[in-house]
C-alpha cells in the first residue's frame, strides 16, 4: 500500500507576521480616520448648537435681520473651520475650540455679569459635553497615528 504524502503549505513565520503587521496597520488606519472624523463631527455640533441657540435667542426676542444674522454666524463658521482643521490635527483642533468656547464664556460673563454663568445652563452642557466627548476622540486619533509611524 501506498501512503500519500500531504505537502505542508508554504507558509512560514514570516509570511505570518507580515500578514499580522499589515492587518495591525490597517486597523490602526481605520482608528485614526474614525477617531479624527469623530473630533470633527463634534466641534461641528458645537457649532450647530451655538448658531441654533442664537438663532432661537433671536427669533424670541422677535431681532431676526439679515444683520442679526451674519453676526451670529461669526463664531459657529469659527468652530467650522476649526472642525475643519481637526481633519489633519485633531488635538490641536479640539483644544483650540475648548480654549476658543471658554473664552465666549468667560467673555459673556464679563459682558453681561454672573447670572450669564446660569443662563442656558443646559446648552452650555451640551456643548462642553461634546468638547469634551471630541477631546477623548482626538486622544485615540493621536495614539492611533503615533502607533502607525512606530509600527
Amino acid at each position: 500500500m501506498e501512503q500519500m504524502q500531504v505537502q505542508p503549505t508554504e507558509t512560514t513565520a514570516t509570511d505570518i507576521v507580515s500578514e499580522h503587521y499589515d492587518t495591525y496597520k490597517e486597523v490602526q488606519q481605520d482608528i485614526l480616520e474614525t477617531e479624527t472624523r469623530k473630533t470633527r463631527n463634534a466641534i461641528l455640533i458645537v457649532a450647530a448648537l451655538l448658531f441654533g441657540s442664537d438663532l432661537l435667542a433671536l427669533l424670541m426676542a422677535n431681532a431676526v435681520s439679515g444683520t442679526n444674522l451674519l453676526y451670529i454666524l461669526i463664531v459657529p463658521v469659527i468652530f467650522a473651520t476649526i472642525g475643519i482643521f481637526a481633519l489633519k490635527q485633531p488635538l490641536a483642533a479640539i483644544i483650540t475650540a475648548i480654549v476658543l468656547y471658554v473664552s465666549l464664556w468667560a467673555f459673556n460673563v464679563y459682558i453681561y455679569g454672573g447670572a450669564q454663568i446660569l443662563s442656558g445652563l443646559i446648552m452650555k452642557a451640551i456643548a462642553v459635553t461634546f468638547l469634551l466627548m471630541g477631546l477623548n476622540h482626538a486622544r485615540e486619533a493621536v495614539k492611533a497615528r503615533k502607533n502607525l509611524k512606530s509600527a
